[in-house]
């Protein structure tokens, strides 16, 4: 399943999937059931929230005590006004001057359970509506659901907010794969959503998979070394960017976003992000 999964992130790429020794979170799972004390350390950012979602639910089911488990929130540094995105921008002194643990109460357990089960549910509608059914979640729980939204497929181009930004990005910053996905990165950092250089250089090889009908990049150069890949757009790929053309129906939609499958081939409903809310479309129908 994990070769499945790395595999479809970056088709085509010959990447190999991590090895499940280097997680520790899994690995270390006996160690987690007797510890005396848990402290999560997690900044703001969706992949740090999300982390403390999961550790969260595998501490639970792994039968620890709630009342073991304890929270270390990186907000904001001193002398410093800008949030702290991810724990990777601490140095040792930042983490010597952490906040204090506090315990996890009962009720924001029930907030981060929920947050479990949007993530992964079918159920799309649980993603979309977790902040108003979930009023009492942290701010920043609530903004990290709320950036998944970005994972569906846009109603008006028919490709996820992140595909859009790379198509954006070849334009202007083309035709270096690598200089492309890093100013991706750079220039959306604030919106606190940070996916990575695989996650887009993966996102990139599918934009320009020769098993669409009519891919939206066309790249060259040794497609397992991003610095050696070269990308633009193609005529279809700059219709779509600049709104005169949409991805979907003329290319299928195969993807996840979150616990949702979004498969055309299915003939079932999809479904399209419009804005902060989702719509459903049902098969071959074109979003409007």
């Amino acid at each position: 399943m994990r070769r499945a999964f790395w595999s479809s992130v970056a088709p085509g790429s010959g990447l190999e999937p991590p090895n499940s020794s280097d997680f520790g979170l899994l690995a270390h799972s006996q160690r987690l059931r007797t510890a005396e004390q848990i402290t999560i350390w997690a900044a703001t950012s969706l992949s740090e929230q999300l982390f403390i979602v999961h550790a969260i639910h595998r501490a639970e089911e792994w039968g620890v005590d709630p009342a073991k488990i304890c929270l270390v929130q990186f907000e904001t540094l001193r002398n410093r006004a800008a949030r702290v995105l991810g724990t990777g921008e601490l140095n040792e002194q930042h983490m010597s001057e952490h906040p204090a643990p506090t315990a996890i109460s009962a009720t924001a357990f029930r907030d981060y359970r929920a947050a479990w089960d949007a993530l992964t549910s079918p159920d799309p509608a649980l993603i979309e509506r977790f902040s108003e059914n979930h009023p009492s979640a942290n701010e920043w729980l609530k903004r990290a659901m709320r950036l998944l939204l970005r994972r569906f497929p846009d109603k008006r181009s028919g490709v996820p907010w992140w595909d859009f930004a790379l198509l954006t990005k070849v334009r202007s910053h083309g035709p270096k794969a690598a200089r492309v996905v890093g100013y991706t990165m750079v220039d959306t950092w604030d919106d606190a959503d940070l996916v990575g250089d695989l996650y887009l250089f993966g996102r990139m090889l599918r934009l320009a998979d020769s098993r669409w009908p009519v891919p939206l990049l066309e790249i060259t150069g040794d497609r397992t070394n991003m610095r050696d890949v070269q990308v633009a757009l193609t005529p279809f790929g700059r219709d779509v960017l600049e709104g005169k053309a949409s991805n979907y129906p003329t290319n299928p939609i195969d993807d996840w976003a979150s616990g949702v499958k979004l498969s055309s081939a299915d003939g079932g409903v999809l479904w399209f992000s419009d804005g902060s809310r989702l719509i459903p479309i049902d098969g071959p129908d074109v979003p409007g």
